[in-house]
């Protein structure tokens, strides 16, 4: 991150959760899952798909979603598109 560069920061709209299930399961791939039974494995990932974080979002559980420089992630994404979220 530069020196100049903006984070700012709000809560995830049913709108963002393609994003935020893309980026759930991708980091969960990469560090999570290995370690872990394919049994659990499966039942992890159910739990990441868009149409399941758009419920828990309308249910009222928050996602913080984090953004650099207007960007939600290194894509050229602006605010409000299907960018992959940065849950903090």
């Amino acid at each position: 991150m530069s020196a100049a560069a903006r984070a700012c920061y709000r809560l995830a709209r049913p709108q963002d959760a393609l994003a935020i299930g893309v980026l759930a399961r991708r980091v969960s791939r990469q560090w999570i899952l290995p370690e872990q039974p394919l049994r659990a494995a499966a039942l992890l990932l159910s739990g990441m798909g868009a149409r399941v974080i758009r419920s828990k979002i309308l249910a009222g559980q928050r996602f913080h979603l984090a953004w650099l420089d207007g960007r939600l992630d290194q894509s050229e994404s602006p605010p409000g598109s299907a960018g992959e979220a940065v849950a903090v």
